[in-house]
């Protein structure tokens, strides 16, 4: 063999290789975009996601204030409550001199009833 033809030969082998190469990276190319199109996708749902993590910020806010103002009302009712307890109080002690003094007044009407006919009695008998 010369060297023509080893030179000939080299260039087939070379083209050959040359040839797998642009093949190659054809698929690589391909892959790539595969690989950008996943990507594009993901970032899409990324986007979502952050959408939605400012939505679930914005609702706890709103909680947030919806339960501080909960609160102070509760606050507010615990606080009337004590004067409502101690006005209950009261109110209970009254209600139970009341029962008390009506007790008294019907032994004091009773009494007199008797009274009054032992009288009645004895102002015949004169």
């Amino acid at each position: 063999m010369n060297n023509e033809e080893m030179i000939l030969q080299m260039l087939g082998e070379l083209r050959t290789e040359l040839s797998e190469l642009r093949t190659g990276q054809d698929e690589l190319r391909t892959g790539q975009e595969a690989i950008v199109g996943r990507l594009e996708k993901v970032e899409t749902g990324q986007e979502a996601i952050v959408g939605r993590l400012e939505k679930v910020e914005t609702e706890t806010r709103q909680t947030r204030v919806l339960v501080e103002q909960q609160d102070h009302k509760i606050s507010l009712i615990a606080e009337q409550y004590t004067d409502i307890a101690v006005k209950l109080d009261k109110a209970n002690d009254r209600a139970a001199q009341i029962d008390d003094m009506k007790d008294r007044l019907r032994t004091l009407e009773t009494v007199v009833m008797d009274h009054t006919a032992i009288l009645k009695g004895l102002a015949r008998a004169q």
